[in-house]
């Protein structure tokens, strides 16, 4: 697995692959179809696996004066894709100069990425205020690379998405979130003597859950806002839900 971080300005000299673009927050089995589909590609085409993340999360440029949940950080966005087959990740640097480009300016960065096919979503949108569409994008004459979209994936008749596996977690419905993510949901944690006094990730508001941490399973209780081990660890760790 190779990380590059690059920017608009700063591209290294990449090896060919078949790449998968999006935000690929929870990567969720919405995503999986694309990395699936990338995968598939990469075989064919005997390329490298790839895919094109944002940091920081485009949201978070864009609106910036609004609190923003997301379900993964970048690390373990990375972590996740690669047990799903990725083994290129390009993060680019989503600034405002970025977010700035035209839709047919930013066909022309992707260019620059040595991509033989690209894999986006069906609602993937490019360009300054998302002018750009998937079918924008295919019929673009400047694009010097294949183009696969992914159609969207549903459960129960509803779209997968982060959006809605968030409010699902605070409810503390686990077993649906577990299987729309289709993997174990992890979040990072501090606690001293059983209390959480740090926490990057999302919790459910209510109830007790069977978590692990470092192999072993404790009971957390959420109640309005708090949470802690029935038991008195102190640990700085990662509490999965599986």
């Amino acid at each position: 697995m190779t990380v590059h971080h690059i920017s608009l300005n700063k591209i290294e000299n990449l090896r060919e692959s078949c790449c998968c673009i999006g935000n690929f927050d929870g990567v969720h089995v919405g995503h999986q179809e694309l990395i699936r589909e990338t995968v598939r590609q990469a075989e064919r085409h005997q390329v490298k696996t790839a895919a094109l993340l944002f940091s920081p999360d485009p949201s978070d440029v864009i609106f910036p004066n609004r609190i923003n949940e997301h379900l993964t950080d970048i690390n373990e966005r990375i972590r996740l894709m690669k047990e799903f087959g990725i083994e290129e990740f390009y993060v680019l640097d989503f600034d405002r100069g970025f977010m700035k480009l035209e839709k047919e300016d930013t066909v022309r960065f992707l260019n620059k990425l040595n991509i033989r096919t690209l894999v986006c979503g069906f609602d993937f949108s490019y360009g300054y205020k998302a002018q750009g569409t998937p079918e924008t994008l295919w019929n673009d004459v400047n694009r010097e690379f294949a183009l696969k979209v992914i159609d969207e994936v549903q459960i129960d008749n509803v779209k997968v998405s982060s959006s809605l596996i968030i409010p699902m977690i605070r409810k503390g419905r686990m077993n649906k979130v577990l299987y729309q993510l289709n993997h174990d949901y992890r979040v990072a944690f501090s606690s001293y003597d059983g209390n959480i006094y740090s926490c990057r990730g999302i919790l459910p508001d209510n109830g007790k859950y069977e978590v692990t941490v470092e192999g072993k399973s404790h009971l957390l209780q959420c109640e309005n806002g708090s949470f802690r081990f029935t038991d008195q660890l102190t640990a700085d760790s990662v509490l999965i839900f599986q």
